[in-house]
């Protein structure tokens, strides 16, 4: 989910930005890039274990808010997850979970199904509970925060099982999607898995962090599946438990392409990514300890619009950077960039006095083409990811469908990020085939029907 960065509950807000150089992954451990995917030109004949995405937000007013959900099975009980490929761990909610409000509205106490939609049906779990190990996450926007114990159980999707797999085990905190009862993140441990030493979770520090190795890399490892995995994405208004996607584990989805593959490799760890460096203790047994998100170097991605073409990140500096999140809605990119976007339409599209970050006009507005160019590969990006309604009511139509008001759905980068950054949520990966290619190391996108 995209919320900027998280820390754990007890530490400060501030973020510590230091080089971090992360030792090279050894050769035996089973995590080293594999060879058993094909290149790219074949892989769309994988299809892999498929299953579908549900959508988990309850919005309401447009077609903006897509969060994918999937079924996870844990220790026999089914819990519906979101989809994370930011984060790193499987969490789900112990029997006598204590919902809160969010900490920044006061982390009073609230009703289970005020964050949560399932609880575990026991305390304890099939694989036992690790001794002197604690779950502890707080996103730095303040909102999600929730912390417990740790332990190993079976988790099984789509048909493919792991019979120990390390979970967070949730006994108090908030959740903001209680469509869901936790999440699954496929992201490389080293970033985004909250494990820490001890029982005290006020005593947590940044730096004795313990990254577990995630369900899919454990898949992986035991060759369940082939070392890729990818996701589609539909387009158009979803009401909750309605079908949104589909999740490929090993290969992709079986669609119809209207491009070549664009590739590009997994940028490697860079100081932005880590809160603090890990002891050496913690990085002998992190899976794959040079990666940590799925980014891609920006050099050279640019945006077409109606037969203009300009850089998609804008800025100065030595890192360009393309972040790709399945657990998060929004495209973020530099202003400058997005008031380009703006400025060649027609009729161009406008700031007024509602806000300052947000850029209106018609719906109807001429956007004969419009393109991300990755590796020389343009990717399609249609008028209904480009823009939304702006009517008040339920399901309103799509832009492409109305002549009515519309807005630029890109929003501009959040201070922490600088203008040298785009995210991609669901907002424009709807549009792609998206393929993370881990046995490769390379992240890969094609257009699709």
């Amino acid at each position: 989910m995209q919320v900027n960065m998280s820390i754990p509950l007890c530490a400060a807000l501030a973020l510590v930005a230091l080089t971090y150089a992360a030792p090279q992954p050894v050769n035996d451990d089973g995590f080293t890039p594999l060879k058993v995917i094909t290149d790219a030109n074949h892989l769309a004949k994988r299809d892999g274990h498929i299953l579908p995405l549900l959508q988990i937000y309850e919005d309401g007013l447009s077609d903006a808010m897509m969060f994918p959900g999937v079924d996870v099975t844990v220790g026999g009980q089914t819990f519906r997850l979101l989809l994370d490929t930011a984060a790193s761990d499987i969490w789900i909610p112990s029997p006598g979970f204590k919902c809160l409000t969010a900490p920044v509205e006061g982390f009073e106490p609230r009703p289970q199904d005020f964050c949560v939609n399932a609880v575990y049906h026991s305390d304890t779990l099939s694989g036992g509970m690790i001794d002197n190990l604690n779950y502890n996450e707080t996103y730095s926007d303040l909102y999600n925060a929730f912390y417990g114990r740790a332990g190993y159980e079976t988790v099984t999707i789509a048909g493919v099982t792991v019979k120990k797999q390390q979970i967070g085990f949730i006994d108090e905190g908030h959740w903001d999607l209680n469509n869901t009862a936790g999440c699954i993140g496929l992201a490389f441990p080293l970033y985004a898995s909250a494990f820490f030493p001890g029982n005290d979770p006020s005593q947590d520090k940044e730096s004795e962090r313990q990254p577990a190795i995630n369900w899919h890399l454990t898949a992986i490892k035991e060759g369940s599946i082939a070392p890729v995995f990818s996701h589609i994405f539909e387009k158009g208004y979803f009401p909750v438990g309605h079908e949104i996607g589909k999740l490929a584990l090993g290969g992709i989805p079986d669609v119809e392409l209207t491009t070549k593959w664009a590739s590009s490799p997994i940028l490697k760890v860079i100081k932005q990514d880590l809160r603090a460096p890990l002891s050496e203790a913690a990085l002998k047994n992190t899976p794959y300890p040079d990666y940590s998100k799925y980014k891609i170097t920006g050099e050279g991605v640019t945006f077409t619009v109606n037969g203009k073409t300009f850089p998609a990140l804008d800025g100065t500096g030595d890192t360009f950077i393309v972040e790709i999140d399945s657990g998060s809605i929004p495209v973020f990119a530099a202003k400058s960039v997005i008031e380009n976007i703006a400025a060649a339409l027609d009729p161009p599209f406008k700031y007024d006095s509602r806000s300052q970050d947000t850029l209106y006009g018609p719906c109807n507005t001429t956007l004969k083409d419009m393109t991300l160019n990755i590796g020389g590969v343009p990717l399609p990006i249609s008028k209904d990811s480009l823009m939304y309604t702006t009517t008040d009511v339920p399901g309103p139509p799509l832009p492409s469908e109305s002549n009515d008001e519309c807005a630029i759905a890109f929003s501009p980068n959040s201070p922490a990020y600088e203008a040298n950054y785009l995210f991609l949520g669901t907002r424009v990966l709807r549009e792609f085939v998206t393929v993370y290619d881990v046995g490769k190391l390379q992240m890969r996108f094609a257009g699709r029907k």
